[in-house]
């Protein structure tokens, strides 16, 4: 009897388990490449596992009678690889709204010259303006229900590119990242262009007062006031920039659009 139930339920493992490993592989792999789980400190792969499995389970259904994993279009691993790079592809074109804050950030740092910055989640170095605008626009991200909609990003993907078909065509080609990287260019100028413009005033007021003023060292100045001018105008281009983000959001509605747009 104990035989007989050992073998039955190793026989139903070989049979469930590689549909419950190609169900799994889409959701772990928009996890891998999504920014907000690397910000969010879920860097450990049993979290991301267990995102994935809890996106899995629901669309799992469990047919003795169903196709057998040899009547997929292609070999089981490639299968596999092309649902993780569909996943990672999802990932890569939501995490556009995060990309852009810290791009953000990262410029107002920049021209005000302070360069050094923390360690990054994601395994760089970011500057201190662009951590706030990170934890700001994932702390948006959670309120407006990020989550439920990059669940349904996922399970929307599977009308377009069903477990079961052959790798989608990728038309665009590079074109595809070249859009992304000037969208997150463009959103991040656009954002942080309030603040950018105070400092550049800044740096011209610098530039009169050195010609009028001969003593005055405006070298040493310059770093300073821009320090402190961010300070006091941070606070208000942050009530502003709460309100640009949770718009950019809505960026996540048309993930599959450009997936679609970018594959055949």
């Amino acid at each position: 009897m104990g035989l007989e139930l050992t073998t039955g339920l190793l026989d139903l493992f070989g049979a469930w388990a590689p549909w419950v490993a190609l169900a799994i592989a889409r959701p772990f792999g928009f996890s891998v490449f999504f920014m907000a789980f690397q910000w969010a400190q879920v860097s450990t792969g049993m979290i991301r596992m267990a995102f994935a499995v809890a996106l899995a389970l629901p669309a799992l259904h469990f047919d003795p009678d169903g196709r057998a994993i040899s009547e997929l279009s292609m070999p089981f691993m490639a299968t596999l690889a092309k649902e993780v790079a569909i996943g990672g592809f999802l990932g890569f074109i939501a995490s556009v709204p995060l990309a852009i804050a810290v791009g953000a950030g990262g410029i107002l740092d920049f021209y005000r010259g302070a360069t050094q910055g923390m360690s990054d989640p994601s395994g760089g170095q970011v500057t201190a303006i662009s951590s706030l605008m990170a934890v700001t626009s994932l702390w948006i991200f959670a309120s407006v229900g990020g989550f439920w909609t990059v669940s349904s990003i996922i399970y929307s993907s599977y009308a377009a590119w069903p477990v079961s078909s052959t790798f989608p065509v990728l038309a665009q080609g590079a074109g595809l990242v070249i859009d992304m990287i000037e969208r997150i260019i463009a959103g991040s100028l656009f954002l942080c262009a309030p603040v950018l413009i105070i400092l550049f005033i800044s740096d011209v007021v610098h530039l009169v007062s050195s010609k009028f003023g001969k003593n005055i060292n405006v070298t040493h100045m310059a770093f300073s006031s821009k320090a402190l001018i961010a300070v006091m105008v941070l606070p208000f281009f942050m009530l502003v920039a709460i309100q640009s983000m949770r718009s950019g959001y809505d960026w996540l509605n048309s993930v599959n659009d450009v997936m679609n747009r970018a594959f055949q």
